[in-house]
């Protein structure tokens, strides 16, 4: 259940990112570029920070013991760094749209 709530949620992110690829389209292309090189930026910090939790959520699994909660809990970090690091990639995606219409 909780699955599709995240899957109906990034679809409906997406969705209503379409509109703003059309107003982007007629952005300066120096305001393009400036956005790109921010979108990079905060890719590769998100990049790094998802990679860590996974780690970390990894090692609360691992020496969790048998305790129930805490193998949740390293379930549930992992699950929203991944869902964080496909929120990244949605926003390349986006850029990357926005950067092949624009002039």
């Amino acid at each position: 259940m909780k699955n599709q709530k995240i899957i109906v949620s990034l679809f409906f992110v997406s969705l209503l990112s379409f509109p703003l690829i059309s107003v982007a389209a007629s952005l300066d292309p120096s305001l393009i570029t400036a956005l790109n090189g921010v979108v990079s930026i905060l890719t590769l910090i998100v990049s790094f920070i998802c990679t860590i939790m996974i780690i970390v959520g990894g090692i609360m699994i691992l020496s969790a013991s048998g305790d129930a909660d805490k193998v949740k809990t390293g379930r549930q970090t992992i699950l929203y760094a991944v869902v964080g690091f496909v929120i990244v990639l949605i926003a390349n995606g986006i850029m990357l749209t926005v950067k092949s219409i624009a002039p």
